[in-house]
Formats: C-alpha cells, sequence, structure tokens
C-alpha cells in the first residue's frame, strides 16, 4: 500500500448565515457520541455544516491534522460498491490501491482520534450492490 498526501480538507464555507446553532449541536454531538448524522434533503446546506465543524476551532483542537472529508458526490449509485466505498475512504487518507483496504482504514483510524466525514452519504446508502456491507462497515469504523 502507498502513501501520499491525504485529501486537502476544504475551507470554512464562504457564505455561511445563521447556521452556528446547528454548528454548535452538531460540534456538541461529535464531542460526545462516536457517530453523528446530518440528515436531510438535498440543498439544505448539510456539507456545509460538515465544512464549518470539520473547521471549528473545538474540533481542531481535539482532532488536530486527523481531520478527513470523503466525499461521495462524484459517482453514480449505480457505481457504488463495497470497493468503491472503501477505495474513496483510503484516497482521502492519503493511500493508494490498498489491497486490504478496509483493515488498512480501521488500523490507521484507530492509532488516534480521528474525524472521517462521509459527505453526501445518501450515494453509498442507496447502493444498488452491498449497501448492507457499506452499512455494516460504517458500523465498525
Amino acid at each position: 500500500d502507498s502513501i501520499e498526501e491525504p485529501d486537502v480538507l476544504p475551507t470554512q464555507p464562504r457564505v455561511f448565515v445563521g447556521r452556528s446553532d446547528l454548528v454548535q449541536s452538531a460540534r456538541e454531538a461529535l464531542l460526545k457520541f462516536h457517530h453523528v448524522a446530518l440528515i436531510g434533503p438535498g440543498g439544505i446546506g448539510k456539507s456545509s455544516i460538515a465544512r464549518a465543524v470539520l473547521n471549528d476551532e473545538e474540533i481542531v483542537s481535539k482532532f488536530h491534522a486527523r481531520r478527513y472529508l470523503v466525499r461521495f458526490d462524484n459517482i453514480d449509485v449505480t457505481q457504488v460498491n463495497f470497493k468503491t466505498f472503501l477505495d474513496h475512504i483510503a484516497r482521502a487518507l492519503g493511500f493508494t490501491a490498498p489491497v486490504n483496504a478496509y483493515n488498512l482504514i480501521t488500523k490507521t483510524l484507530s492509532t488516534a482520534e480521528t474525524l472521517l466525514v462521509l459527505d453526501n452519504a445518501e450515494t453509498f446508502l442507496d447502493a444498488t450492490m452491498d449497501a448492507g456491507r457499506i452499512a455494516d462497515a460504517i458500523d465498525g469504523l
């Protein structure tokens, strides 16, 4: 497995008004719980809230450089399977073409507190193939 530079973390949204209460709620949940989901219809700002939380002072203080955003908006739901799901996460963590991606990802995430944001999760949760395996893998991360 080769290591490359992890994906660049997105910056705070430029135009972001009236969402401080949602960012605060998401931050508090992340500091307390293992899994947190931002759920709602497309276009309401879930990705912007996630970007704001990733750059929040308390989140940065807790997770430091171990904050990652994994984007799933660039693939068609019919193309998503367990391998493409894991490959997207591995690439975000800085790995290319891992042989056993799931073990590599879980080992990497277990070495220190890490914030892994899966953006556009409906893409893989609505996957026509492997949706159950993907959901189980998320529970294991």
